[in-house]
């Protein structure tokens, strides 16, 4: 990779919310207006150098719909328990393969030996991942918004505060500012 010799080691691995983000732009016909973020991360995305949870390996870190984020050391970050400035290169390089253009990713297993399938054919085939392969599950609702005179007491007062509340306290301070006003004129 221009300009350098060797690459730094590979950072992350994803794969998951990323399929989420291809499927809805597929299906929606949306990639193009997709926020940089979410459009250069709809297929599998590695990272060479530092992992995006760069100093969190030690730290459980959870998705919004609770699921663990696998944040695991490599040979560079693991250095942190021996000398801290060993153990990050500062360097993060995003590179994503579009769904469209990939066929096989094997992963091997440098420990035992041997490789493992993780995409073949463009589809997930690795225990655990075939889920993947299906759209994700939006259940269909009825959305209903509830007229205010369907709301009690209790609700109608809250729907009021969180709409009105900044214009109930300015009303609250004109009102006080006014009398002050004419009290200090005497009136």
């Amino acid at each position: 990779m221009t300009p350098h010799e060797t690459l730094p080691p590979l950072g992350e691995f994803a794969i998951g919310t990323n399929t989420v983000a291809y499927v809805m732009a597929k299906k929606y016909g949306i990639a193009s207006i997709l926020p940089i973020l979410i459009g250069e991360k709809a297929g599998p995305h590695f990272a060479i150098g530092d992992t995006c949870y760069l100093w969190s390996e030690d730290t459980k870190t959870y998705n919004s719909n609770g699921k663990r984020i696998a944040v695991k050391d490599n040979e560079i970050s693991i250095k942190r328990k021996v000398d801290v400035k060993e153990a990050y290169l500062n360097k993060h390089t995003d590179i994503t393969i579009p769904y469209d253009e990939l066929d096989t990713i094997i992963g091997y297993d440098m420990n035992n030996g041997g490789e493992y399938k993780i995409i073949e054919g463009g589809r997930f085939v690795l225990e655990g991942t075939q889920v993947l392969n299906e759209p994700p599950l939006m259940p269909k609702q009825e959305i209903r918004m509830t007229t205010f005179k369907e709301m009690n007491k209790e609700e109608k007062i809250e729907h009021i505060w969180e709409y009105y509340k900044l214009h109930i306290i300015a009303g609250i301070t004109g009102l006080v500012i006014i009398y002050s006003f004419f009290k200090h004129l005497g009136l």
